[in-house]
């Protein structure tokens, strides 16, 4: 779970006061999901849903995040929503 520093800072993606856009670039989506797709491909110790099980497929305006003390975004998935609850919240740091 996040602590409550983190927590504070959680916001959807459209949510950056100067625009995600400003961070990542026009191609934010793309950059976001790419990133998760080869995260998710490289941790075997977690079972991601796959796409029929409701698993993740994208990113949008209203997925989670937070930036970094590096001020490199990462994308938050609650537990439950893209693996099973005993992996927790699921975080994808974004490289640009």
């Amino acid at each position: 779970e996040l602590d409550g520093r983190k927590a504070a800072a959680v916001l959807a993606l459209k949510a950056l006061p100067q625009g995600v856009e400003d961070v990542l670039g026009e191609d934010w989506v793309n950059i976001c999901n790419s990133s998760i797709q080869e995260q998710m491909a490289e941790n075997t110790d977690v079972a991601y849903f796959s796409e029929d099980q409701g698993g993740f497929t994208t990113v949008d305006e209203n997925t989670s995040f937070y930036l970094d003390e590096d001020g490199s975004v990462v994308v938050v998935f609650p537990k439950y929503s893209i693996a099973p609850g005993a992996y927790g919240e699921q975080t994808f740091r974004i490289d640009a």
